[in-house]
């Protein structure tokens, strides 16, 4: 008898799914933590005010208060849920939920792809990946969008002639979503026209691109409609801001360099860079809708996201960490012996798992201390609106998480709160042209703060009181008891004319 194993029957692969049922409860379990945390940061801020605001009053929606940073998805999806949890839970559920289905989605996808190896491997590389751990839990639209992109590609790898029309349908239903979160969300459209042009080649031109207009047309069109709608301009107006985008190249070189560096390790960089070329080994659509993928959303991200933000390139790490899969699959399939296909891919599977725990352990001290910045805007909110009237002018570094506690809205939209002004001659203008009572307020946790602020000293508050101000109220807090710098100490320095 032959001691080659027949590659339908290895290896007994029914572990696969209970494996991602286990993995789907440890991450939900290590996850749950970070759902009640105090932190806020400013875009999370921006979008808790916007699905409060939809809460109330649906209209919105379509309005430029709604559409003015990101198309307004996220927004809505946060209303809809605080209709069912508290406030505060709300807020993080959304992106709790959508961390949870994109591990589970891009198993599917992987098993799609390749086989339940690589979609478990990729499973394992996304939900202990820093980067996406880190942000499962935030108020943000990095997670949601990653979902929907695994599922847009996971639908695309499905594509065939024979598909009704509610396939493509249900093509334009999720790639709408996706731009409906984030306007990057239209890097899915060159994907698409690759996909099509591919998978349908057997139907005639005219036929192929009436089936691609279906889900291009859509992500075009909501395209245009949101932004016509944030920034009043038209469509050529919307180009040319891309075109400004795109002449930035020391920013935009320096993100397509960093991309890679989502994976995390250098080896997993190394492992990535082998699983790309072994591509030419898979099937020649599934490498295609893997390279268009990146080819893509390397410079599509790259061209509109500021330097070192890696949550941005959340959408793209599906696609490396399934890459990587396959590379592994690849490799602990050339075993030819019954010993080497049984054991050698539950053992790359552990040791993937133990690995990432390892580094996602180290990460979350990090992730830890990050608990301890942005804190106590409850309670500045409190004392603001106690001292602030209905006519108060209130200028605020960290204006979003301001307005979010506060419910004053950002002047531009009706509001009291103004961004403050950085430089003094800009500060001093301001307030020679607004006349009547003015709140200042100062906060620790603004990362630029203004040329003229030092805190901590006397320095700024008797440049303040030669423009008039008085400090009325200093809101402190505890860090947490862990934390180096544990103790009650200023936060938030409220300065009144």
């Amino acid at each position: 008898m032959s001691g080659h194993l027949p590659l339908r029957s290895l290896p007994p692969r029914s572990y696969y799914f209970p494996a991602l049922l286990g993995l789907l409860v440890l991450s939900a379990v290590w996850q749950f933590h970070f759902i009640n945390i105090d932190r806020f940061l400013s875009d999370e801020s921006l979008y808790a005010w916007l699905g409060e605001r939809i809460q109330a009053r649906p209209q919105i929606i379509f309005s430029p208060e709604a559409a003015s940073y990101q198309p307004p998805l996220l927004a809505m999806l946060i209303a809809f849920v605080r209709e069912i949890f508290p406030s505060g839970m709300a807020l993080r559920i959304v992106s709790f939920v959508f961390y949870l289905a994109g591990i589970a989605a891009i198993y599917f996808l992987g098993e799609r792809l390749k086989g339940g190896f690589a979609g478990l491997w990729a499973s394992i590389g996304l939900a202990f990946n820093p980067v996406y751990f880190g942000s499962g839990a935030s108020v943000l639209t990095d997670v949601p969008l990653t979902f929907f992109c695994i599922i847009y590609i996971f639908l695309l790898a499905g594509l065939d002639p024979h598909r009704p029309l509610r396939y493509h349908l249900i093509l334009a239903t999720v790639g709408g979503l996706a731009v409906l979160l984030k306007w990057s969300g239209a890097v899915l459209i060159p994907v698409t026209l690759v996909a099509y042009g591919m998978r349908l080649s057997p139907m005639n031109w005219p036929s192929r691109a009436a089936r691609a207009l279906i889900p291009t047309g859509t992500m075009l069109f909501l395209l245009w409609l949101f932004m016509r709608i944030a920034v009043a301009t038209s469509f050529s107006g919307f180009l040319g801001r891309i075109a400004a985008d795109v002449g930035d190249y020391q920013r935009v070189g320096i993100n397509i360099l960093s991309a890679f560096a989502i994976v995390g390790a250098p080896a997993l960089r190394w492992l990535c860079v082998l699983g790309i070329l072994g591509l030419r080994n898979e099937k020649r659509y599934t490498a295609a809708l893997l390279l268009s993928w990146l080819a893509t959303f390397i410079p599509g991200i790259a061209i509109f996201i500021p330097a070192g933000v890696a949550r941005y390139y959340l959408p793209l790490l599906p696609c490396l960490v399934l890459i990587m899969g396959m590379a592994v699959e690849q490799a602990v399939s050339a075993g030819e012996s019954r010993w080497a296909q049984r054991f050698l891919r539950p053992a790359a599977l552990g040791m993937a798992l133990a690995g990432y725990l390892v580094s996602l352990t180290q990460f979350n001290a990090a992730v830890m201390k990050q608990e301890n910045i942005n804190l106590g805007y409850a309670d500045a909110g409190a004392v603001i609106r106690k001292l602030a009237n209905s006519d108060t002018v209130i200028l605020a570094a960290s204006e979003r998480q301001l307005r979010y506690f506060t419910g004053f809205n950002l002047q531009e939209f009706g509001g009291n709160i103004v961004p403050l002004r950085y430089e003094k001659q800009e500060l001093e203008e301001f307030l020679r042209k607004t006349p009547g009572e003015v709140l200042i307020v100062l906060d620790c946790w603004e990362a630029l703060q203004p040329s003229w602020v030092r805190l901590g000293g006397g320095e700024t508050t008797n440049y303040l009181h030669s423009l008039g101000f008085e400090l009325v109220d200093v809101v402190h807090g505890f860090l947490d008891p862990q934390h180096p710098e544990a103790g009650m100490r200023p936060w938030f320095w409220i300065y009144r004319n």
